[in-house]
C-alpha cells in the first residue's frame, strides 16, 4: 500500500514538472509580435497583442520607451495598479478586454497626443513557484494630425470656407450681376432717350 502511494505522489510529481516544463518552453518559443501603427492625434486607438498559450499568466505590464521605472498600465487579478503609472497615461489608457483577461494584453490608449509618439512594450509574468518575466509584443506608434476634411456629409476639402466662403461668393456674384444688368438697362434706356429727343423737340 505505502509503495502504491510513493509511485502515485512520484508520477503526480512528475507530472507537474512535465508541465511546468512545457509551460516555460510554450512561453520562452512565443514569438515577439511587432506592429508599426499611425494614430490620428485626439482619437483613440488599440494596441494590439497576443499571449502564449497554456502559460500560466500572473499579469500584464505595458512600457514606453524613455519613461524610465514608470509604466504605462499595469493590471493582474482583474485590477489596475496605479502604483507606478505614469501621469500622462492616468485615466487614458484601459485594456481591451472588460473582464481584463490575461491571456488578451491589448490595451486601448484614449484621446492621442503628439508626446505619445514612441515605441511601447508588453510583459507578461508568469509561472507558479518561480515568476519570470516575458516581453511579448512591441508597438511603435507614430501619430499624424487630422487632416482638414470639411463637411463631413458632403466631404468638401475647404473646410469651413465650403461652408461660409462658397453661400458668400455667389452671394457676391448675383449681386455684381443685378449691379451689370441695371447699369445696361440704364445705359439702354438713356440710348433711347437721346434718340427720341430730336422727335420730341419737332412736336413742341
Amino acid at each position: 500500500m505505502l509503495t502504491l502511494l510513493i509511485l502515485f505522489l512520484c508520477s503526480c510529481e512528475a507530472a507537474a514538472q512535465s508541465d511546468r516544463k512545457q509551460q516555460r518552453t510554450t512561453a520562452e518559443q512565443h514569438t515577439v509580435h511587432e506592429e508599426n501603427i499611425t494614430a490620428l492625434l485626439q482619437q483613440n486607438v488599440t494596441l494590439n497583442c497576443s499571449a502564449p498559450r497554456n502559460v500560466p499568466i500572473k499579469a500584464v505590464k505595458w512600457t514606453k520607451d524613455g519613461l524610465g521605472d514608470e509604466y504605462v498600465l499595469f493590471f493582474r487579478d482583474g485590477v489596475i495598479d496605479p502604483d507606478n503609472q505614469h501621469r500622462s497615461f492616468e485615466n487614458r489608457v484601459q485594456p481591451a478586454d472588460l473582464q481584463m483577461d490575461l491571456r488578451k494584453p491589448s490595451v486601448i490608449l484614449l484621446n492621442v497626443t503628439s508626446a505619445d509618439d514612441g515605441t511601447f512594450r508588453a510583459f507578461i509574468k508568469y509561472g507558479e513557484q518561480k515568476i519570470k518575466t516575458k516581453l511579448i509584443c512591441i508597438v511603435n506608434l507614430k501619430t499624424a494630425a487630422r487632416a482638414a476634411t470639411g463637411n463631413a456629409t458632403t466631404g468638401h476639402k475647404y473646410g469651413y470656407f465650403g461652408l461660409i466662403g462658397v453661400p458668400l461668393l455667389i452671394g457676391f456674384v448675383k449681386f455684381y450681376l443685378n449691379k451689370a444688368k441695371r447699369k445696361q438697362f440704364k445705359y439702354r434706356a438713356n440710348q433711347i432717350i437721346y434718340k427720341l429727343s430730336p422727335k420730341l423737340q419737332n412736336l413742341q
